[in-house]
């Protein structure tokens, strides 16, 4: 006859039959990620963000066993609170961002379980900036010049894209171009744009 009721899935597989009829067949991931995707900050580059957590859940009936942890190029995580994960419990995982270059960059954290084998990912996000802009850059041409003569002086316009003074330690060229220090209106130190 007909049986009532309801059935807790359990991992790594299950077919289960009700009335008859098939009504959940497959393997179901019981860890969950939160939050995702993840954005950080804007930060300049060299730079470290603020921490953000990505909370792993287990929602199953026993133990998961973590496996690794990686994270794509420009972004670090610390994962050494996420061994194995109780049954219902949760722990997380501190994610920042490290931008090698400026614009907007994007990347993974992969979280492997091994026992019960399984995959998350979790997408991250965050916009890399150059504390100091020089413009142009680089400079345009210098037109042909004299040996032993000085060309005409070219501009560039240095720009704190900081939110604190800046402090200059020296400004230097290579050998062939010299600063031209009439025309130099940087001192020893820059405020904030």
């Amino acid at each position: 006859g007909a049986v009532a009721g309801y059935i807790t899935p359990s991992w790594p597989s299950q077919t289960l039959v009700a009335g008859g009829s098939v009504v959940f067949s497959g393997a179901y991931s019981p860890v969950s990620v939160a939050p995702n995707p993840v954005n950080f900050p804007t930060t300049y580059v060299g730079g470290t963000s603020p921490v953000q957590y990505v909370t792993v859940t287990n929602g199953s009936g026993g133990t998961v066993t973590m496996g690794t942890v990686t994270v794509s190029s420009n972004f670090t995580e610390n994962s050494s609170a996420c061994n194995s994960i109780s049954a219902g419990k949760s722990c997380r995982i501190a994610v920042k961002f490290q931008p090698a270059a400026a614009g907007a960059l994007t990347g993974t954290l992969t979280i492997n379980e091994a026992c019960p084998v399984g995959t998350q990912t979790v997408n991250l996000a965050g916009t890399g900036f150059y504390r100091v802009a020089v413009s142009p850059n680089p400079l345009p041409p210098f037109p042909a010049t004299d040996i032993g003569s000085m060309s005409s002086t070219q501009c560039a316009t240095v720009t704190n894209n900081t939110t604190s003074l800046l402090a200059i330690n020296a400004i230097s060229a290579t050998s062939n171009f010299a600063v031209d220090s009439n025309s130099t209106t940087c001192s020893t130190s820059l405020a904030a744009n």
